[in-house]
């Protein structure tokens, strides 16, 4: 799936807002479970959608884009489901934010179980609902 402005501008703020931890694609997820030591994210892209919507003047136009995204929060099996839910709520506080580099987040959800609990990883998962809309000059 391309990538779109909302998930680039989610996984950029929270690079930056989780500095040192690892933000990944969802295509890295597999090579991270084999090498990683510490806890990570993979950021991944459930919906994306592009629609032109009007605002007031007729010669406004408005591109809204609405996008799902998955946050897989993994944590070193050693550690509880309890750190691991920590860690989770900490990836969803850096979320909660109003708007994230022009990303509207509509909803962020509570951490939930993921599948895998193997005795080397626990998975925490979070889903966010985003829109962004970009003006556009109409020729």
């Amino acid at each position: 799936m391309a990538s779109s402005q909302i998930y680039d501008a989610i996984t950029a703020h929270l690079k930056t807002a989780m500095s040192p931890t690892e933000i990944l694609d969802y295509d890295q997820i597999e090579p991270a479970l084999e090498q990683a030591r510490a806890s990570f994210v993979v950021v991944e892209e459930l919906f994306s959608d592009d629609r032109i919507v009007g605002f007031g003047d007729p010669s406004a136009l408005c591109m809204r884009e609405e996008a799902s995204l998955l946050m897989h929060c993994f944590v070193a099996a050693p550690e509880s489901s309890r750190q691991a839910r920590t860690f989770a709520e900490t990836v969803q506080q850096a979320l909660r934010l109003r708007t994230i580099n022009g990303v509207v987040m509509q909803d962020v959800s509570s951490p939930d179980p993921g599948d895998l609990n193997d005795g080397l990883w626990t998975e925490m998962l979070i889903i966010a609902n985003c829109r962004m809309d970009r003006h556009v000059a109409r020729p």
